[in-house]
């Protein structure tokens, strides 16, 4: 209700009232058909994987799999998920539907959270007589529209997409309740939903919720400093509002009902991040550090396959840095909750990576961060020129965003037969009684056992007696799923299907006896997700 009151008051008395009402509907309709397009066809990879995994399992097994420390996630989307599944299946549209919706919703969202920004800083119009929460809002809510890694992230069957637009919807009920002198209750009762709802999604969310108090305590407690000139108004902002105890009584009670609400999941947060299974096993060297800060920060424009920075990145990284030093000193004090959605989680994680014996960092987590330098941007543009120098940029903002939508590699992808789905069909040709399917490790076999889900085609991990445990706390596997040499030596099939790749690491290599031969390798090309091929070994069993 306050999105939408927001969106009404922001067009009255506005006379191109009609045109905004339609930039903002295409801008969402656009957003819509780029993630419905984007979810219907992009493979399905690792991390999709465990999602249909888990929420695959009944609530008892799925609620017992999401307390293991090789989890490392809350359970919220993963409830969603397993409903959403049981009311639309589990192709690779229904899995993703959830992340769809919300990552549209961000366009609204975003138009919302740019009219807050400016109006708790009082900036209601800008020097030139023109509306400038509206231009900003509206140039905030194409940029999201048209953001390639937005659309990346938000058609993924992960949480990424439900918590970055709860981190978005609780800053602005944040700056509205900090503003707001009437209904104050309500926002500061929706806030605290949403944020347990947010930190029952993602952990990280916890990074952003800290930020959001730090702004609001410094607002409340110290309104009158030289360093919050533009501070917490009316609804009039020629009229500022004196800060009241009801207020930070109001911060208070919203923050200790959030922690208090988190408890029951707090022991089991604490083991699964103290006991956190990452890629790197070791500090993050500054070289390395540098880049993931860098693709945190640039994540609009990198590509998936590579994660390398390039001239355009380190460019996004500058204009960031340009205006997040605009936002403190023009839109005051609103700018330092845009500058530490900013810069602050992945500084802070990146300092922690660097000083702690395991990397707990990376750039695709840091949706907050990558979301609020679109604001950052959309203000900087609409505020610091004429007003037709500002329309000139804003059209070169919008074809540039195009520009690295349209040149990012993943699209050769869509609706392709390649990685395990080519795998898959070309198995499929080929199958005879008696075959079983081999992955040599934990990630292959979980994309396989979804690509294989609908086939009557056995699929197992291989792998030792030793290894079962391992791997059943890292990645949600259940006892019958592994397969050891002794049981291929009991089952006896007649043609083994063994799928192998270097992507995740060193596993047990397949050592079968004497009576199984080689027969053919192939190699499938993976999707965006990994680099190097897929093999894939038939072997024959040949009784003497």
């Amino acid at each position: 209700m306050a999105t939408a009151r927001s969106l009404l008051d922001s067009m009255k008395g506005n006379p191109q009232a009609r045109w905004l009402m339609l930039g903002l509907s295409s801008a969402v309709l656009i957003a819509l058909g780029l993630r419905v397009y984007y979810a219907i066809y992009m493979p399905v990879w690792l991390d999709e994987a465990l999602s249909w995994r888990l929420a695959s399992m009944d609530w008892t097994e799925m609620w017992y799999r999401l307390q293991e420390t090789g989890t490392v996630h809350p359970p919220l989307y993963f409830a969603l998920l397993r409903l959403q599944m049981a009311l639309l299946g589990d192709n690779p549209w229904a899995l993703r539907w959830l992340s769809v919706i919300c990552g549209t919703l961000l366009v609204p969202a975003a138009y919302w959270f740019a009219l807050e920004c400016l109006r708790s800083a009082g900036r209601g119009v800008s020097a030139h007589g023109q509306s400038l929460p509206v231009g900003v809002g509206m140039l905030a809510a194409w940029l999201v529209a048209l953001n390639p890694m937005q659309i990346h992230l938000c058609c993924q069957a992960r949480g990424y997409a439900l918590a970055l637009f709860l981190v978005v919807a609780t800053s602005s009920l944040v700056l509205r309740a900090l503003r707001e002198t009437r209904h104050v209750w309500l926002l500061w009762s929706a806030y605290v939903l949403l944020t347990l709802a947010a930190w029952y999604t993602h952990y990280l969310t916890m990074l952003s919720s800290a930020v959001q108090w730090l702004y609001a305590l410094a607002v409340l407690l110290i309104p009158k400093c030289y360093l919050f000139t533009g501070t917490v108004s009316t609804s009039d902002p020629s009229q500022p509002q004196p800060v009241c105890g009801w207020k930070l009584t109001g911060l208070g009670v919203s923050v200790l009902t959030v922690i208090a609400g988190f408890i029951p999941w707090a022991s089991i947060c604490w083991t699964q991040l103290s006991h956190a299974r990452v890629a790197w096993h070791r500090p993050l060297m500054p070289a390395e550090l540098t880049g993931e800060w860098g693709r945190a920060l640039a994540g609009s424009f990198f590509d998936p396959p590579h994660f390398e920075l390039n001239v355009l990145d380190i460019g996004v990284v500058l204009v960031v840095a340009l205006a997040s030093v605009w936002a403190v000193l023009r839109v005051r004090p609103a700018g330092y909750l845009l500058l530490l959605q900013a810069w602050l989680p992945p500084v802070l994680l990146g300092i922690v990576s660097w000083l702690s014996p395991r990397n707990v960092y990376s750039a695709r987590y840091f949706f907050a961060a990558e979301f609020t330098w679109i604001i950052l941007l959309a203000m900087l543009i609409l505020d610091s020129v004429w007003q037709w120098e500002r329309w000139i940029i804003s059209l070169v903002a919008l074809i540039l965003m195009t520009i690295a939508l349209a040149t990012r590699s993943d699209w050769q992808y869509l609706g392709k037969s390649v990685g395990m789905a080519a795998v898959r069909d070309y198995i499929a040709e080929q199958w005879q009684d008696g075959d079983i399917v081999l992955a040599e490790n934990p990630a292959d076999f979980l994309v396989a056992r979804y690509y294989f889900r609908a086939c009557e085609i056995p699929v197992y991990l291989y792998g030792t007696s030793s290894s079962r445990q391992g791997y059943r706390g890292r990645t949600h596997l259940l006892d019958d799923d592994l397969c050891t040499r002794e049981q291929l030596v009991q089952w006896r099939p007649q043609r083994i299907w063994y799928l192998r790749s270097g992507a995740y690491g060193v596993f047990p290599r397949l050592d079968l006896p004497e009576p199984w031969k080689n027969q053919e390798t192939r190699a499938f090309a993976r999707p965006f997700y990994l680099e190097g091929p897929l093999y894939l070994t038939r072997y024959r069993r040949q009784d003497k």
